[in-house]
């Protein structure tokens, strides 16, 4: 038959491990302001309509290994909300044959456990249709965020994958924008997420990575030994990572700020000397001057005029 929870005081159903009930039609929260709750641990099978949350609010707790299913449809005010633990095994499961409504301002709420969460793998709620006015996603972790999506008949529920926020590039050249041999490149980055360490790739080679949490640098030394891409090239990079809770980033090969630094070979400027004016300057009158210049002038390898010079 037909059960109601929150009739006319505040109750909570409690569904074992291993049982297994089934009724035609559910009601939590049905009377007045009156809250109504479920806990299941085991099975439970409605053949009709699941109303979480009538005339007062309605929670449904899906502890590890439980399973609601409901043939008919599935209502949740905005007062109500579903909440799965998942603090000590895989989520349970709730399918819906008919349609799926959450009124806006309703709730899924996911109990994570503390630490590294890399292994999970998301909550689905299934129905024929699910209509969406405004769900909102909650956990009981301060440290993550949780998106949802809409597909294929069903709510998914994942952790949120981290982002960089800010990308940038530069040179400690006094023109930031170009790298000569041993200049130093560095890469400023922000996440949306915490981080574990990322691995950063500059022109091929492994960069240096400082920073925590959701600011990081990476650098390296322009070194000729290490080089393998051409001069006048902008020099590539990538960065690698994931989010201390090990939910792995798109690999990132661009700034966001439109910078850039570009390899460029040192050129040193030759010096430019004036040769000796043998007219004035002449052995015997000033010695000192015209060696000066006379040695600067054969450095240069401007020896033009030698055999008419004078000088024997």
């Amino acid at each position: 038959g037909d059960i109601h929870v929150g009739r006319t005081e505040a109750s909570t159903l409690t569904i074992a491990a291993g049982n297994s009930i089934s009724n035609d039609n559910v009601i939590l929260g049905h009377g007045n302001s009156i809250s109504g709750a479920a806990i299941v641990n085991g099975t439970w099978t409605v053949s009709g309509d699941f109303t979480n949350g009538l005339n007062g609010p309605g929670t449904l707790n899906l502890n590890a290994g439980s399973s609601v299913s409901v043939a008919g449809n599935y209502t949740q005010s905005a007062s109500s909300k579903v909440v799965v633990d998942l603090t000590s095994g895989n989520a349970g499961s709730l399918a819906i044959v008919g349609s799926a409504t959450f009124a806006n301002g309703s709730v899924i709420k996911l109990l994570l456990p503390s630490g590294d969460i890399s292994s999970f793998s998301g909550f689905n709620i299934s129905a024929a249709n699910i209509i969406d006015n405004g769900v909102s996603i909650e956990t009981n972790r301060t440290d993550i965020s949780l998106s949802h999506s809409l597909s294929n008949g069903s709510i998914g529920i994942n952790i949120l994958q981290p982002v960089l926020s800010s990308v940038s590039i530069q040179s400690n050249n006094s023109d930031t924008s170009l790298g000569n041999l041993g200049d130093v490149v560095s890469i400023s980055f922000t996440s949306s997420e915490s981080l574990n360490t990322p691995a950063v790739v500059i022109a091929g080679n492994t960069a240096t990575v400082s920073g925590s949490g959701t600011n990081w640098t990476a650098s390296w030394t322009l070194d000729a030994s290490g080089l393998n891409i051409n001069w006048d090239t902008v020099i590539p990079f990538s960065i690698a990572y994931s989010s201390t809770l090990g939910v792995s980033g798109s690999t990132v090969t661009a700034v966001t700020d439109g910078s850039s630094v570009t390899l460029k070979e040192t050129v040193v400027n030759e010096p430019q000397f004036t040769a000796p004016d043998f007219s004035t300057d002449k052995l015997g009158v000033n010695d000192d001057i015209l060696d000066g210049k006379l040695a600067l002038w054969l450095d240069a390898e401007n020896i033009n005029g030698l055999e008419n010079s004078g000088i024997t």
